[in-house]
């Protein structure tokens, strides 16, 4: 009996560890003019259902971009930055007068009533995974060298905000003065005990990764990791950094070459690889990268078209959304970067300033049941261009399948998760044949190669034999688009 006993407790203080709700309520949104769409706007997922609403009142604030924000352990809001200063629920400003990232190009905007650090994945909350009273805010500076016309981080700093006799007290803790990181794409992922945090940093033209293990121990600088790709902030532009729920990959997104793959190890921290997965249009802005809740798929946008890559079936792309339009007051909307929510669901930022949310309703499902919907939500305000950042928090506890998405879209048809598209032979040499279903909807053909260059196109009425004998050995996408606009994609090897 005192063994049972002691199993439960066990049991139950992990349980206590490592269950919470950091995330169950996102902030994002900018101004304060309610009428005229203007304000914040609250994401709750809390109760069975997801709800949108308008966050308080007065509230002029620019949300976006940069932003970050955190909820305590019952999934209410306690802090939200924007790379300037740091806010409490009560909208209270405890970081001081001064702004919190006091370097960079970027800081311009500070300076303004409406202060904003314009630049993504550029800030990012992390709680502490043993002490409840002590949140860290990791924040990188952008600085624009405009000889080399590039954007690139000087400096990075570790912050502390911690609860001191029932106050919450803001502190710099360390800078990290590495020079010409890459810029942008700060996330992070719980290590395998799931009580400290991995944060990689690139640095710019270089294969070298400045790797951090941070707990509440303090920031620990650890050698750092060389892998095999040099990479360029030009190559990847907008290009989003995610790591896997399962803790074992590092994926971003990259304009040059499609989705660069790094195998990662939470245990200690090593990187390696990267597997470059080309996708067919990487070229026309990369921008969001995400992970599936089951670590199989892997999500991509670009300004109008999101990609699905199954990493079980060799790196299969799929088309599973086309979007790019302009909502009632004449903003364009279109496809940004992604995050995970706490409901297994996976939300697409419209890369505009827009009250418009896309979906992914099913993100473990493959091809187009994975049921991407377009403008999902409508949104009580706007939203400046992408979701507050996020780390990876899945690792730690899961999603939950039951909060229910009570919002009504038009979903993607569901024709088009029926439809048989294969390519004989492949590899090919001279030809390639298409099998495809429903051949009267499709109005158009285009074989791209891997650098997103159209290399040939057609009318669906020569589809069904195509000679691709002129075309150089190598990989290629075949892209069919329909009546209505909608595409899909499957790729073949020229030999």
């Amino acid at each position: 009996m005192k063994y049972f006993i002691i199993l439960m407790f066990s049991i139950i203080t992990i349980y206590t560890s490592y269950s919470q709700k950091y995330d169950y309520q996102w902030l994002f949104g900018y101004g304060e003019n309610k009428n005229d769409r203007f304000g914040l706007t609250l994401m709750d997922f809390n109760n069975s259902d997801v709800d949108v609403s308008f966050f308080g009142s007065a509230r002029s604030y620019s949300l976006g971009f940069t932003g970050s924000i955190i909820d305590n352990r019952q999934g209410k809001v306690l802090f939200a930055t924007n790379n300037c200063d740091v806010r409490d629920a009560d909208w209270n400003i405890i970081s001081g007068d001064e702004p919190i990232t006091p370097t960079g190009t970027g800081l311009g905007g500070c300076d303004f009533t409406d202060p904003r650090y314009s630049v993504a994945q550029a800030a990012l909350f992390l709680p502490d995974l043993i002490d409840t009273q002590l949140v860290y805010l990791l924040h990188k500076d952008f600085t624009i060298d405009f000889d080399a016309q590039i954007g690139i981080s000087n400096y990075f700093y570790f912050s502390t905000i911690k609860k001191i006799n029932g106050q919450y007290k803001y502190k710099n803790i360390y800078i990290d003065s590495t020079k010409k990181m890459i810029g942008r794409r700060l996330t992070a992922c719980p290590n395998r005990q799931k009580d400290k945090w991995w944060v990689l940093m690139p640095k710019n033209h270089s294969k070298v990764f400045n790797r951090y293990l941070i707990g509440n121990d303090g920031v620990i600088k650890m050698d750092s990791v060389i892998t095999s790709y040099v990479l360029n902030e030009p190559d990847l532009v907008l290009g989003q950094a995610q790591y896997s729920p399962d803790g074992t990959m590092l994926g971003i997104n990259s304009e040059k070459d499609g989705v660069l793959l790094y195998d990662f190890n939470n245990e200690n921290g090593e990187i390696s690889g990267p597997v470059i997965i080309p996708y067919p249009d990487s070229n026309h802005i990369a921008t969001g990268l995400c992970f599936s809740p089951n670590s199989r798929f892997i999500y991509v946008t670009t300004a109008e078209n999101i990609y699905q890559i199954d990493l079980e079936e060799n790196n299969e792309v799929y088309h599973v959304g086309h979007f790019s339009s302009r909502d009632e007051e004449n903003w364009p909307v279109g496809l940004g970067m992604i995050f995970a929510g706490p409901d297994c669901r996976l939300y697409v930022s419209p890369a505009s300033t827009t009250y418009y949310l896309h979906t992914i309703l099913h993100p473990d499902e493959k091809g187009a049941e994975c049921k991407f919907v377009e403008k999902a939500l409508e949104l009580p305000t706007n939203m400046s261009h992408d979701l507050p950042n996020l780390p990876q928090y899945r690792y730690l506890s899961g999603c939950d399948t039951s909060i229910v998405f009570p919002f009504k879209s038009t979903v993607l048809e569901d024709v088009l998760a029926k439809i048989e598209f294969k390519i004989y032979p492949n590899p090919a040499s001279d030809y390639i044949e298409v099998i495809l279903t429903k051949m009267d909807r499709w109005s158009k053909w285009e074989i791209i190669n891997v650098s997103g260059e159209r290399e040939l196109r057609g009318a669906y009425s020569d589809m069904k034999k195509i000679d691709v004998s002129a075309l150089s050995p190598g990989m290629y996408f075949l892209q069919l688009t329909d009546k209505s606009g909608r595409v899909i994609t499957n790729k073949f090897v020229k030999y």
